[in-house]
């Protein structure tokens, strides 16, 4: 299952977007249904990413490996049980001097089974909006300290 949500923000630069969507482990204050996030094991221009999504009694723990490729773009797979194929892709191009346009894509297939159709329907509750969840984190650390760029 392909999904694609493309969303200019404006306010913000793409360094700015980049930096919230490369913390991953500050996904489970602001992310719907993420319950833990941590990194495994760091390498120059990767993460190996321990995840952990649910909801009530459902939980979803999986391996995510992310490249990142400052301020462009994060590009992030799993082959990890309950997915058979999991690639998440952000991007980020600037629109001018101050807004970005945001592409945040996911191409998933679960592997068969009661716990896969599980794992999709959560995963569908994720998707539905997960760039605003980014923007409304922006937004909220703009509002801690509106004179400072997130990334500095």
């Amino acid at each position: 299952m392909f999904r694609e949500t493309v969303r200019t923000i404006d306010g913000f630069r793409a360094e700015d977007l980049y930096a919230i969507a490369a913390d991953f482990e500050a996904y489970p204050n602001f992310l719907p249904l993420c319950l833990a996030m941590r990194i495994r094991k760091r390498e120059a221009d990767r993460l190996h990413v321990d995840n952990r999504f649910g909801l009530g009694p459902a939980r979803a723990n999986f391996r995510t490996i992310a490249e990142f490729d400052p301020p462009n773009g994060i590009d992030i797979r799993s082959t990890d049980h309950p997915f058979q194929s999991l690639t998440i892709s952000w991007r980020f191009d600037p629109v001018g001097t101050d807004s970005c346009r945001v592409t945040f894509s996911v191409d998933q297939v679960f592997r068969p089974g009661p716990f896969g159709h599980l794992a999709e329907m959560l995963a569908s509750l994720v998707e539905r909006d997960v760039i605003g969840a980014f923007e409304k984190r922006a937004r909220n650390l703009v509002k801690k300290d509106p004179t400072d760029h997130i990334s500095s």
